[in-house]
């Protein structure tokens, strides 16, 4: 049996992040990080690809201040980083002022400090793309916004873990965990047990069924498998595509996508706010094929948004990966109850690889406080003392789905 301080279950963006900024902050604490698949990343879950986009702009104002603050952490990784994690293009947001979900943004941010709003004429005038959308529609820009890489990003978090003293272990499925007076033991499928004073349980699409099967808890999480691709551009359009940022469009369809980026012929594409294609409980009875509805509706909308620039007939690739989607569309960043032994980081919504960094950090001040004794701080961080908003004890994550879907 392994005895250890905190257990980390789950070695996605999430679980990494957490056991580098603990292992930094807590150099004395015995830190075990268990990964049911590959260490390093792998193509199961949602922390893997080349591009996820990081923005400050959000409909809820607790992601607003969790993406400004991760903002600081990325650009710190960087320093620590051989290869191109972070890639600054900024952020545009655009839409229909109709659209109520639009329009709140653009009464957010109208007045906001380095935010800007632009005409529909600017936008085109600015990037020379977009020339496909509405002389009614505005948008929203902002300088700081980019491109993160996750199969930079978890590698990099996990090796600092280890230079910092953490044990990571991959190919290390946990089945169950029984909570005792004064610890946890978890349990493996190899029949492994391990012993922790402290659980982190960020298995990503995974917690709701390992939370069921070790404390008879229902978290009411959709596992969302979205189709994304890639759209090729005209030759003589690449050096525009090459100079977007990163957008959201709030039109007929919801998406977002990238500049051309990890392919040199082609701009990246997915939808968001979807729940009408590939839904799941299980993660495991995905699919992995992409929706052909998704390549009929968005597909036709997105080349109509960028006329002249997309190739008519080429769509280069398609592949999907996976949400794990809250009701009322916020985090879950909580303690299970007030024993302040197992912490929960689950239901990101598609949106929370920018948070990373802010995450593992706020965490790493919860557990630390919790096994401290210092009860005030485990449970309002200094790193961000409203995080009593991603309660699992909430009312919203128990209600109806809402229309929050588009803050993703």
């Amino acid at each position: 049996m392994t005895d250890v301080d905190v257990c980390i279950v789950g070695g996605g963006a999430m679980g990494s992040s957490t056991a580098y900024y603990l292992s930094s902050a807590s150099p004395s604490t015995s830190v075990l990080l268990l990964e049911k698949g590959e260490l390093g990343g792998h193509k199961e879950g949602s922390s893997h690809g080349k591009s996820r986009i990081t923005r400050r702009s959000d409909g809820s104002p607790f992601l607003e201040d969790l993406a400004t603050a991760s903002l600081v952490e990325w650009e710190l990784l960087q320093e620590k980083c051989s290869e191109q994690l972070f890639k600054r293009c900024g952020s545009l947001d655009l839409g229909d002022p109709k659209r109520r979900d639009f329009e709140k943004l653009l009464q957010r941010y109208r007045n906001t400090p380095d935010f800007e709003v632009l005409t529909s004429k600017q936008i085109k005038k600015k990037w020379g793309a977009f020339l496909g959308i509405p002389d009614t529609w505005y948008g929203i820009y902002n300088s700081e916004g980019g491109i993160l890489s996750p199969d930079v990003a978890v590698p990099l978090l996990q090796s600092l873990a280890k230079s910092n003293g953490a044990t990571l272990r991959g190919n290390s499925t946990v089945v169950r965990i029984d909570r005792r007076e004064k610890y946890s033991d978890i349990y493996l499928e190899n029949g492994e047990k391990v012993r922790a004073r402290r659980v982190v349980v960020a298995a990503g699409p995974w917690t709701s069924e390992l939370l069921l099967k070790s404390f008879q808890i229902e978290l009411p999480i959709d596992i969302w498998e979205i189709t994304f691709g890639w759209y090729k551009v005209k030759e003589q359009k690449k050096r525009i595509a090459k100079s977007l940022p990163v957008w959201r469009l709030f039109g007929e369809e919801l998406c977002y996508g990238f500049p051309i980026n990890e392919n040199e012929e082609a701009i990246k594409i997915a939808p968001y706010g979807r729940s009408d294609m590939n839904v799941y409980l299980n993660p495991d009875r995905r699919s992995h094929k992409p929706s052909k509805q998704y390549i009929d509706n968005v597909s036709k909308y997105s080349k109509s948004v960028f006329a002249a620039m997309l190739d008519d007939n080429v769509d280069l690739e398609t592949s999907t990966c996976l949400y794990s989607v809250t009701r009322d569309g916020e985090f879950v960043i909580s303690w299970l109850d007030k024993e302040l032994d197992v912490l929960i980081l689950a239901g990101f919504n598609g949106s929370g690889f920018k948070h990373v960094p802010i995450v593992g950090k706020i965490v790493s001040e919860m557990v630390s406080a919790a096994m401290s004794g210092d009860t005030e701080i485990a449970q309002h961080p200094a790193a961000f003392p409203s995080v009593s908003a991603f309660s699992i004890k909430r009312e919203g994550l128990y209600g109806e789905h809402s229309s929050k879907y588009s803050n993703l």
